[in-house]
């Protein structure tokens, strides 16, 4: 008398992050049945979540084992720069990138700062783990690098032997 549910186990094709669909697949060392999801012992995630497969053997016992999926991503990565220096300044800016989970910085060699020596934008890209790209500019337009022009006015022009008083 057989009175207990095969074990079965779940397999997945894709078990990292991905931005893909992910199977899972109930594998079992005796034959079972399928009772639910049409008979099919493969289930396609298209986003996170779980799903039990109900299955029995031959002689009718019912097992339940549940699919989990987690790692589906399929939404960009969101970065947001912060400057060294945010007001008038005759030096130069770093821009710096910060985003909301771990990337890779596809341009700018990899790096995560651009030094403006002067005003103008810069586009970093970047992916998270899962391929999702995502972009954000860098704008700096408060870099004042030139001298100021100054104009001396003298209160007396002719050649002179009394005090002459310069203004700028």
């Amino acid at each position: 008398i057989d009175k207990e549910a095969p074990e079965a186990t779940i397999s997945y094709d894709i078990t990292e992050d991905t931005t893909k669909n992910v199977v899972a697949t109930i594998e079992c060392d005796e034959e079972i049945i399928i009772v639910n999801n049409n008979g099919e012992e493969a289930y396609t995630f298209t986003e996170n979540g779980e799903f039990e497969f109900i299955y029995t053997d031959k002689l009718g016992n019912e097992g339940r084992i549940t699919a989990k999926v987690d790692w589906i991503d399929r939404e960009a990565p969101i970065g947001k720069i912060k400057y060294d220096i945010t007001e008038i300044t005759g030096n130069d800016v770093v821009a710096t990138l910060e985003a909301n989970e771990d990337i890779i910085i596809t341009n700018n060699d990899g790096k995560g700062t651009y030094t403006f020596t002067e005003n103008g934008e810069f586009e970093f890209i970047f992916v998270d783990k899962a391929g999702n790209e995502g972009r954000v500019t860098a704008k700096v337009d408060w870099i004042d690098k030139e001298l100021p022009k100054i104009t001396v006015i003298y209160d007396i022009e002719d050649i002179t032997n009394k005090d002459v008083t310069a203004k700028i």
